[in-house]
């Protein structure tokens, strides 16, 4: 009983320390979850940028790729109707082997450019999870 006058303060002190660190953790827990979920923003907002340039350069390939397609109809329909008659069919056939190569990268560069990217496909399931959706403009 004598130690009360010594104990009883000691403890105060030990629980407000207790207190105050804890708060400290947490403050810090939280600043750093702000920080990084900016920083996932910045990402995911310069990955939206990054698809919607894609998105346009779709556009471009589908165009030249239906204007390639009509350039092959085109030269078949040549080659078909005076293949026997006229005397350049070579440079006819390398016209027609020319756009079809054309025709072939467009192809594959509009494959790359639809094939959705994991990291935003990720991205994005990560925030829907968590109620964000960051597709949808206010």
């Amino acid at each position: 009983m004598n130690n009360l006058h010594i104990i009883a303060p000691l403890a105060g002190i030990v629980a407000f320390a207790a207190y105050w660190f804890r708060g400290a953790i947490e403050k810090g827990a939280k600043d750093g979850l702000k920080e990084q979920n900016e920083g996932l923003m910045e990402r995911n907002n310069a990955l939206e940028e990054r698809l919607k340039l894609a998105r346009d350069s779709e556009e471009m390939v589908t165009a030249k790729n239906g204007e390639l397609q009509l350039q092959i109809q085109t030269l078949s329909t040549q080659v078909k109707t005076v293949a026997y008659s006229f005397p350049d069919l070579a440079s006819i056939s390398a016209q027609i082997a020319i756009t079809a190569s054309e025709v072939r990268q467009a192809n594959t560069k509009l494959a790359k450019l639809l094939s959705p990217s994991p990291p935003i496909e990720k991205s994005r399931r990560l925030h829907l999870s968590r109620g964000i959706d960051t597709m949808t403009k206010p």
